[in-house]
């Protein structure tokens, strides 16, 4: 942020920092941590930054928002701020002066955070583009903010027990199951992982996993999370009689779809244990669509299942209407099948005040600059946290010897005239979190050449594009640019490696 009016500098925002003034998100990370560990937390916070920065860019790019904005200038941390001491930890003191506790931080409610989010610029970039793209998309959630309001007919996607790929993969999967229910004509809430089993204090790693409803709820009052609206959806069901009819879509294939993950034949196991054969998608849809039940929950036991039939135009049979098209009578169009998706996703995932509230201080840092460019950089799946040691993200201390006189012994395993010293295992030195450009170097080493660099057992990327087959450099990125119009953008203090040139090319085009 360096040369940036009203951002602080590194300095002072460490300064800030250990006078006390981020107490109020470190109370809210304890919060967070109890339940999913810092780490997973942290991972979560980085999918929605990344989210919200992607659909930012895609909005910007479809919108020719270029022709009004201008790039800015980004500074990474150098060498020397990498030395300085790390946020919230204090020089050791000879003499500490006795302090005594700061007040407690209020915490602030749902509404003033909701209106801090609301009035990013960052946050109105991105509305002011989804109400004007995304006049369809408002549409079609309003009806379903309807269906969720009197829960006449109501479906809940159930694939709590067994574990999900991850945002990444999954992402695409969960959207499209909404897109599934959403098509039925029924309130439809996504059951990912079951929070008994999380809050247990020994969580399965089958049955409890990341769930996207925790974080993200739907536009317009559609809250798809099947674990916040279940105590009050089971009680104004039962209220009027209604009760749940349980059906399980196979884990097996009747028919395979050929080339393409789902299947073209699946097979429906009902509650007496009969079993009902669909073709995907339009014989699946009209049975689905003719059944009278209030409330479905349709049970998957594997990721894959109805992906065959939510994917692209498939959901729009018979009549297989573009996804341009928009299905609702009286609202325009979408400019590109690729602006549908995009105001999709954004519909679907508003964080909730929990994220929003983590995301403030980010947002307050973006809201400076006009044009935002994302590099989405995929390490792993959130879910790993829950399983992978915290040392991968730690720089780990040199072991030091069992017995701290043993430099003195001579071959002969005792010292010259003195008693035999006792074997003492000395403490271990506490791990030190990575620095950044030790991260960046880390990242950069899992991203050498499967083919030509990488050691064996070693961490390696398969590159297949660019067409060189190779990792991209600095001098490629020098290279990126929109039409005839090429950028300036370096950056500095940072190696010449394969991070630095897709941050550089990402730059130049957003230049």
């Amino acid at each position: 942020s360096t040369g940036t009016p009203g951002l602080p500098t590194a300095r002072e925002e460490r300064r800030a920092r250990e006078r006390g003034g981020d107490g109020e998100q470190h109370q809210h990370g304890q919060r967070i941590s109890t339940f999913m560990g810092r780490r997973t937390f942290e991972l979560v916070l980085a999918f929605a930054l990344g989210a919200c920065v992607t659909q930012l860019v895609g909005f910007f790019r479809a919108t020719g928002g270029g022709k009004m904005l201008s790039a800015a200038k980004v500074r990474l941390p150098s060498a020397q701020d990498a030395a300085l001491p790390s946020a919230g930890r204090h020089h050791q003191e000879a003499t500490p002066p006795v302090r005594s506790p700061p007040p407690p931080l209020p915490v602030p409610t749902t509404s003033e955070i909701e209106q801090q989010f609301a009035a990013s610029r960052t946050v109105q970039r991105q509305m002011a583009a989804f109400n004007a793209e995304c006049q369809c998309t408002q549409r079609l959630m309003a009806r379903q903010a309807a269906l969720h309001a009197n829960l006449e007919r109501v479906l809940v996607l159930d694939g709590s027990a067994f574990r999900w790929e991850g945002l990444g993969n999954s992402g695409v999967r969960w959207l499209g199951l909404l897109r599934f229910g959403f098509a039925l004509e029924r309130a439809t809430f996504l059951r990912i992982s079951r929070d008994e089993d999380c809050k247990a204090g020994a969580p399965s790693d089958r049955t409890c996993h990341l769930d996207p409803g925790s974080y993200f709820t739907g536009y317009g009052g559609v809250d798809w999370h099947w674990g916040t609206r279940e105590a009050d959806t089971r009680r104004r069901l039962q209220e009027r009689g209604v009760h749940e009819e349980v059906y399980t879509i196979s884990g097996k294939c009747v028919t395979p779809a050929p080339g393409l993950p789902g299947c073209s034949v699946s097979s429906i196991r009902l509650a007496n244990g009969s079993d009902v054969r669909l073709d995907e998608p339009r014989g699946l849809l009209e049975w689905m669509r003719a059944q009278q039940a209030p409330w479905i929950r349709l049970v998957l036991e594997r990721q894959e299942a109805l992906e065959f039939t939510y994917k692209g135009e498939n959901l729009r049979a018979p009549d297989m209407l573009p996804l341009q098209r928009c299905p609702a009578s009286g609202a325009p169009d979408f400019s590109s099948r690729e602006m549908s998706l995009k105001c999709e996703a954004f519909a679907a995932l508003t964080p909730r005040p929990v994220l929003m509230e983590a995301l403030l201080p980010v947002l307050r840092r973006l809201d400076a600059y006009d044009v935002v460019v994302g590099v989405h950089v995929r390490t792993g799946y959130s879910d790993w946290a829950f399983r992978n040691s915290d040392a991968s993200f730690t720089k780990q201390p040199a072991s030091a010897p069992a017995n701290p006189a043993a430099s003195a012994l001579p071959a002969s395993g005792s010292p010259t005239n003195a008693p035999p010293q006792p074997q003492s295992a000395a403490k271990p030195a506490e791990p030190a979190p990575l620095g950044v450009l030790e991260h960046w170097s880390k990242l950069d080493g899992f991203l050498r050449n499967c083919k030509t660099e990488a050691p064996k057992g070693r961490p390696c990327f398969n590159w297949e594009s660019p067409g060189k087959q190779r990792a991209p450099t600095v001098a490629d990125a020098a290279a990126c640019r929109v039409g005839g119009r090429r950028g300036n953008f370096s950056l500095a203090h940072t190696p010449d490696g394969t991070l630095t040139a897709l941050l550089s090319c990402a730059a130049r085009l957003g230049e």
